[in-house]
C-alpha cells in the first residue's frame, strides 16, 4: 500500500512539473521557438501578361517580396489564382481556410480583388494591396473592408512624366525640333492609363514639338515591334522620341527600329517603365536611354507595415495609403543601382531598419528604392 502511495506521490510530482514545465516554456523559449506569422502572397496568375515572358517583372516583386518577409522572422507562402470567377472563389476560400494566414499580401486583379477582400474580412485576416490601387472601387482601406488595413502603390503618372522629359531631354541635345511618338493606355490597365496621363502632362510643356499617338501595344514587345514597322514613317535625318509604357514595348521598339536600319540611342530615343534585367541591360549599353522602375521593392514595404501591424505597432496614425517614387534609371546612374539590382544581394539588406516597432527613434515611415540602394 505504501508502495502505491509512494509511486503514486511521484507520478502526480511528475505530472505537475510537467504542466509547469508547459506553462513556463514561453518564457524560456528561445525566440526561434515561438510561432512565426505567416505572411500568404496572392497573386492572379495569367492575368499580366504584358511580356513574353508574362513573369518578368511579378517574378521579381514576388521574390523580393519573399525575402522581405523572411528577412523580418515570418513564412511566407505563395499562392496564385486563375482569375477566373468560380476558379477564384473556390480556389482563394479553400487556401485561405486551410494555411491560415496571419496577413495577406497581394497583387489586385481586377475580376477577383472583390472576392480577395471579402474572404479576408470574413476570416478576419489583415490584408494589404501592392502594384495596383484599389480606391476607385473599394474606397479606403479600414472603412468599407476592416481587415483590408492598408495599400503600397507605386505613382504610375509620376513615373510616366519624368520619363518623358528624360527621352525629350536626350533627344534635344541631338535636334531642336524632335518628333515625339507614345503609345497611348487602355482603360483596361490602370496602370497603363495613369503612365500616360503623367506622359501627356509632360509634353505639354513642350507646345512647339510634334507628337504623334501610335496604336495601343497591350505593352507587349510583339505587338510594338509590328506597329512602329507599321506606323513609324520618320523622314530623312529625323530625330525621334518613343515613348513606352513598358520596358517589353520599349525592347519591342529597338527591335523594329533596327530592322529598319535605324540607331536606337541616336536617331530613335526610348525608354519604358519596369526596369526589368533585360532592360537594364539595354540601358547600359545605349539601346534604351532610360527605364523608370524600383517599384519591385514595394512588397517589402507591404511587409514592414504588417511586421508593425502583428506587433502592435499600427501604422494607421501614419497613413493607409502608401505612395512610392519610381526612379530613372540611365547609363548616367546606372551604377547607383546596380547592387539593389541584383538579387543575389536583397539578402544583405536590413529591412528591420524601415520599421517603426524595431526602431523607436523613427519618425516616419520612408519607402523607396532609393533608402533601400543606399543600405548596399
Amino acid at each position: 500500500m505504501k508502495k502505491k502511495s509512494l509511486l503514486y506521490a511521484i507520478l502526480l510530482s511528475l505530472l505537475l512539473i510537467v504542466s509547469l514545465l508547459y506553462f513556463l516554456s514561453p518564457f524560456f523559449s528561445r525566440p526561434d521557438d515561438i510561432k512565426k506569422p505567416t505572411i500568404a502572397y496572392i497573386e492572379f496568375s495569367g492575368f499580366y501578361e504584358i511580356a513574353r515572358d508574362p513573369s518578368v517583372f511579378f517574378k521579381d516583386l514576388r521574390d523580393f517580396t519573399r525575402v522581405a518577409v523572411e528577412s523580418l522572422g515570418m513564412n511566407f507562402i505563395n499562392h496564385s489564382i486563375v482569375p477566373d470567377t468560380a476558379a477564384i472563389n473556390e480556389s482563394l476560400i479553400e487556401f485561405l481556410i486551410e494555411n491560415r494566414p496571419d496577413a495577406v499580401i497581394f497583387v489586385p486583379s481586377y475580376p477577383g480583388t472583390t472576392m480577395l477582400l471579402d474572404a479576408v474580412e470574413a476570416l478576419r485576416i489583415p490584408a494589404i494591396n501592392i502594384n495596383g490601387p484599389l480606391s476607385q472601387f473599394a474606397g479606403k482601406p479600414r472603412i468599407k473592408y476592416r481587415y483590408w488595413i492598408g495599400q503600397v502603390i507605386p505613382d504610375e503618372a509620376d513615373a510616366g512624366r519624368r520619363l518623358a522629359d528624360r527621352l525629350i531631354q536626350e533627344a534635344l541635345t541631338k535636334s531642336s525640333l524632335p518628333v515625339i511618338y507614345s503609345f497611348p493606355g487602355t482603360s483596361l490597365r490602370i496602370y497603363s492609363t495613369s503612365r500616360t496621363s503623367g506622359f501627356n502632362r509632360a509634353i505639354r510643356t513642350y507646345p512647339d514639338l510634334k507628337h504623334v499617338n501610335l496604336s495601343y501595344n497591350f505593352s507587349r514587345f510583339d505587338r510594338s515591334r509590328i506597329i512602329l514597322s507599321d506606323e513609324f514613317k520618320p523622314s530623312p535625318g529625323q530625330i525621334s522620341v518613343v515613348w513606352c509604357d513598358s520596358d517589353m514595348a520599349a525592347l519591342g521598339v529597338v527591335s523594329a527600329a533596327r530592322q529598319m536600319g535605324l540607331v536606337p540611342g541616336e536617331n530613335v530615343i526610348t525608354g519604358g517603365v519596369d526596369a526589368i534585367s533585360e532592360a537594364v541591360s539595354a540601358v547600359s549599353e545605349g539601346s534604351l536611354t532610360a527605364t523608370a522602375g524600383g517599384h519591385f521593392t514595394d512588397g517589402a514595404a507591404a511587409a514592414v507595415l504588417i511586421y508593425d501591424f502583428l506587433h502592435g505597432k499600427d501604422f494607421l496614425a501614419y497613413d493607409t495609403e502608401f505612395k512610392t517614387r519610381m526612379v530613372i534609371i540611365d547609363r548616367k546612374n546606372l551604377n547607383k543601382y546596380r547592387a539593389i539590382l541584383n538579387r543575389k544581394n536583397w539578402p544583405k539588406i536590413n529591412f528591420k531598419s524601415l520599421s517603426m516597432q524595431a526602431n523607436e527613434a523613427r519618425k516616419s515611415y520612408s519607402f523607396s528604392i532609393e533608402v533601400l540602394a543606399g543600405s548596399l
